[in-house]
C-alpha cells in the first residue's frame, strides 16, 4: 500500500470518523466555558479544536466524493453534515441570543427554539425529497461499497437516511443492511441530533442563570454524556434484536463473520474498546435470544439515573443562596446514594416486571428492563420534591413509552408502568407512616 493509499484510509476510518465528531464537541464545550468564565485563551482553544475537527470533516468529504464511482451518492454522503451543521448552530446560535439577553423571554425562547429546529428539518427534508426522489418514496437512501472494509453507517438527511455498508461477503452485507435499515427506519441518528441540540439549549439556561462554574458544570457534563452514551447503546442493541427477527440464529453467526473480517476476532467482548463501548460487550445475547436489553451492562441504568438525580438536586440547591454551599457535599452522596437504591428497588421490581416479559428474556434481561423501571419512578419520586406531584402524569407517559419499546404491546406497557407507580407510592407512604413526627 503507498503513502497516498495510507493516508486515504486514514482520514476515511470510523475511527477518525469518532474523532472529528469529538473534537467538535469538546471544541463547542471549551468556547461555551470560555464565553463566561475562563477568557479568551480558553476561547481560542475551543476554535482550534473545532476548527481541527472541521478540517478533518472537509478531507473525508472531498476524498469520499473523489473516491466513490457514484458520484451522486457520494454527494449525498458528503452532505449528511448538512443537517448536523444546521441543527446544531442553531442550537448554538439561540443560546447566545439568549444568554446576551437578545431574546429575553423564556416563552420566547423555547418556542423559537421547538419551531426553528423543526423548519431547519424541513428544508432539509424538502431540499433532498428535490435533489433525490427516490428519496420521496423510500424512508432512506442504501449505497453499498464493494470492497474488504467490513462496516455499516447511517447518516441523517432531514427527517430520511443515508446507509453506507461496506463489504465483500454478501451474506455479512446482508446482516449490516438489516442492522443499519432499522437505524435508519427509526430515524436513530436524526434523534441523536436532536439529543445534543437539546443539550445545547438547556445550556443556555445555566450560563444565564449563572449555574455554569459550580457543581452543575461536571454533574451536567458527566450526566449527558454517560446519557448520550447510553441513548446510542439502546439503538445498537435494537437494531441487533430487530437482527435477529429477521435471521433468528443465523444472526449471531454471521455477525461473528463479520467480527473476523473486520477486526480479526469471534467474541463481541474481545472487539475494540470503541466498539463495546457503544455496542456493548454482550451482543451475543441479543442475537442468540432476542433479548431486546439483555445486553446492557446491569448498572448501566441506575447510574444514569442516579447522575439525574444528582443533577436535578444540585440545581435545586445552586438556585437557593441559602443552599447552594451543600451542593458540592450533596452530589457524590446523592450519587451513590440513589445508585444503590434505584439497584434495590429493581430488585424489588424484578418479579413484577417478569410476569410481563416473554420467552425472549433472559434473566440478565429481566433485570435491566426492572432496573429501567426502577430508575424511572426513582427520578419521578425524587423529582416531585421540587416539582411537586404534577410531575407524576407526565412521568408515568414517559415511562409507558420506554416499557413499550421493550414489551412491544401498549397494553403491557400501561400495565407494567401503573403497577411499577403503584409499588412506589406505597414505598413512599409506608415511609412517611414510618418516619417520626414532630
Amino acid at each position: 500500500m503507498n503513502l497516498r493509499s495510507k493516508i486515504i484510509l486514514f482520514f476515511t476510518s470510523k475511527k477518525i470518523s469518532d474523532i472529528f465528531l469529538i473534537l467538535i464537541l469538546i471544541g463547542s464545550v471549551l468556547y461555551k466555558i470560555g464565553y463566561k468564565t475562563l477568557g479568551s485563551v480558553l476561547m481560542g482553544m475551543g476554535v482550534i479544536h473545532g476548527g481541527i475537527g472541521l478540517v478533518i470533516l472537509a478531507i473525508q468529504l472531498y476524498l469520499a466524493l473523489r473516491a466513490s464511482p457514484d458520484k451522486t451518492v457520494s454527494l449525498v454522503f458528503g452532505f449528511f453534515f448538512v443537517t448536523w451543521a444546521s441543527t446544531l448552530s442553531y442550537g448554538w446560535l439561540i443560546g447566545l441570543l439568549y444568554i446576551d439577553n437578545i431574546i429575553n423571554n423564556i416563552a420566547i425562547f423555547i418556542i423559537t427554539a421547538i419551531l426553528g429546529i423543526l423548519i431547519i428539518v424541513k428544508i432539509i427534508d424538502v431540499y433532498f425529497n428535490k435533489k433525490f426522489p427516490s428519496l420521496r418514496y423510500n424512508k432512506y437512501v442504501e449505497y453499498i461499497s464493494r470492497e474488504e472494509h467490513y462496516g455499516g453507517f447511517t447518516f441523517p438527511l432531514g427527517m430520511k437516511a443515508f446507509v453506507l455498508v461496506g463489504g465483500a461477503d454478501p451474506q455479512i452485507i446482508e446482516m449490516i443492511k438489516i442492522h443499519e435499515e432499522y437505524h435508519a427506519i427509526n430515524k436513530h441518528n436524526l434523534k441523536q441530533i436532536l439529543f445534543i441540540y437539546i443539550l445545547f439549549v438547556f445550556f443556555s439556561f445555566l450560563i444565564k442563570y449563572n449555574l455554569w462554574g459550580t457543581i452543575l458544570s461536571p454533574l451536567y457534563f458527566v450526566t449527558t454524556m454517560v446519557a448520550f452514551l447510553v441513548l446510542t447503546r439502546v439503538f445498537e442493541v435494537s437494531a441487533d434484536a430487530y437482527m435477529w427477527r429477521r435471521l433468528g440464529p443465523e444472526a449471531y453467526e454471521r455477525f461473528k463473520a463479520f467480527l473476523k473480517a473486520r477486526y480479526g476476532v469471534e467474541e463481541p467482548w474481545k472487539a475494540p474498546w470503541w466498539s463495546r463501548l457503544t455496542h456493548t460487550s454482550r451482543r451475543d445475547i441479543t442475537m442468540t435470544t432476542g433479548d431486546p436489553i439483555g445486553a446492557h451492562w446491569e448498572l448501566e441504568f441506575p447510574l444514569l439515573f442516579s447522575l439525574i438525580s444528582a443533577t436535578l438536586l444540585a440545581l435545586f440547591l445552586e438556585r437557593s443562596p441559602l443552599f447552594s454551599p451543600l451542593a458540592v457535599y450533596a452530589a457524590p452522596s446523592t450519587i451513590a446514594g440513589s445508585l444503590v437504591a434505584i439497584f434495590l428497588l429493581a430488585l424489588v421490581l424484578r418479579p413484577l416486571v417478569r410476569r410481563f416479559v416473554d420467552s425472549r428474556f433472559t434473566d440478565r434481561g429481566v433485570f435491566n428492563l426492572s432496573a429501567l423501571l426502577s430508575g424511572l419512578l426513582f427520578t419521578t419520586s425524587f423529582s416531585s420534591i421540587f416539582l411537586g406531584p404534577l410531575i407524576y402524569p407526565p412521568m408515568y407517559a414517559v415511562t409507558a413509552y420506554f416499557m413499550r419499546h421493550y414489551l412491544a404491546s401498549w397494553r403491557k406497557a400501561l400495565s407494567l408502568s401503573g403497577a411499577g407507580f403503584a409499588v412506589l407510592l406505597a414505598i413512599n407512604a409506608l415511609l412517611f407512616l414510618l418516619l417520626p413526627r414532630a
